[in-house]
């Protein structure tokens, strides 16, 4: 399961073999659910296609199940699907949700992102006090 993993990875990388997307999407799937990270690689693939609606609708069911499993890193990458309308109908409020979900685990990552929706006003009120309180978190 780990050669799988780590052979899909080089595959969507290139790294010492040709690039091979179609091949890394289908190792992943095979491993999805057994390996840790994998369905959060594929999700992240297909979140890179979100131009194409199947894809981003696999990439938005991944992130989704991730999140609600309580994975920060897909409670963020979910969030900002919303927040930017990655191959997804736009839901500001909903994205600060799941970005905020990320920023409370220690997240640094989502904690720059929710900063940045509070400066901007995305999904929140406009609030530089707040969005300073956030980037401060980290």
């Amino acid at each position: 399961m780990e050669a799988k993993y780590n052979l899909a990875l080089l595959l969507i990388e290139g790294k010492g073999i040709e690039a091979d997307q179609p091949r890394a999407v289908s190792l992943l799937e095979s491993i999805a659910g057994k390996h840790p990270e994998a369905e959060l690689a594929l999700a992240k693939l297909h979140l890179e296609h979100s131009e194409d609606r199947a894809r981003a609708e696999k990439a938005l069911a991944l992130f989704r199940k991730l999140a609600e499993e309580g994975r920060p890193e897909a409670q963020a990458a979910l969030g900002m699907m919303y927040v930017l309308a990655s191959g997804i109908e736009k839901d500001e409020q909903e994205g600060r949700f799941w970005v905020s979900q990320a920023a409370r685990q220690g997240y640094a990552p989502a904690q720059r992102e929710l900063a940045d929706l509070y400066i901007g006003g995305i999904g929140v009120e406009k609030d530089p006090v707040e969005a300073d309180r956030k980037s401060t978190r980290l």
